[in-house]
């Protein structure tokens, strides 16, 4: 329910999620990130991202640290696949 989350998210949530994804990137020593090549699609780029990707760090569970660090009751413990990320999101939506 998007309702939910437009109503809990303000602008220290805001913040604290910028920060996370700002911190990342790996910059090497740079202040902006640099592409590293063209995306999946026509205008997205691949960056260098701090940590590696494998079987217990997917897209899902930098997602739930994400979620985790704007302030939301989220964890990333065994967020291997979508649907376990998932299933906190809809807890927290049914917690309201």
């Amino acid at each position: 329910d998007m309702e939910f989350f437009q109503k809990r998210i303000d602008k220290t949530c805001i913040e604290r999620l910028e920060s996370f994804v700002d911190a990342s990137f790996e910059r090497s020593g740079a202040v902006r990130a640099g592409a590293t090549g063209p995306g999946l699609y026509a205008t997205s780029r691949f960056y260098l991202a701090k940590g590696s990707f494998h079987l217990f760090n997917t897209c899902n569970t930098w997602t739930a640290r994400a979620l985790a660090a704007a302030g939301f009751d989220i964890s990333a413990l065994g967020t291997f696949h979508a649907e376990a990320l998932m299933q906190q999101v809809r807890a927290l939506v049914r917690l309201r």
